[in-house]
């Protein structure tokens, strides 16, 4: 029996080339650019960009987990947005409700 000297969560595959760390990057950039600019799902952004950068899936996905890009952070400047603009149209309400509350006691 061969021992792997690498450890148990070495790679398989004698033959597998690592993903240099531009590759990475640029499959990172991608994927939050799928997510930013489209409504893809992360499995589809990943899958999109894996078949660019031949490599797994899973593999990009890993790589955006590392670098906590997700749909959720894609999200959240919409939410912010979302957010300040049901601000400034509660605001309104209240100034306009007020406005007929006066109105009325006249």
């Amino acid at each position: 029996m061969q021992v792997n000297p690498f450890g148990a969560f070495a790679s398989r595959n004698p033959g597998r080339r690592a993903a240099s760390p531009a590759v990475k990057e640029a499959a990172v950039e991608a994927v939050r650019a799928l997510l930013d600019r489209t409504s893809m799902s992360m499995n589809a952004a990943t899958n999109t960009i894996a078949v660019q950068v031949n490599r797994h899936p899973n593999s990009v996905r890993r790589w955006c987990e590392d670098a906590g890009v997700s749909r959720q952070t894609a999200l959240d400047p919409l939410r912010r947005e979302y957010d300040e603009k049901l601000a400034v149209v509660t605001e309104l309400n209240t100034a306009l409700a007020e406005e007929l509350h006066e109105r009325d006691l006249k």
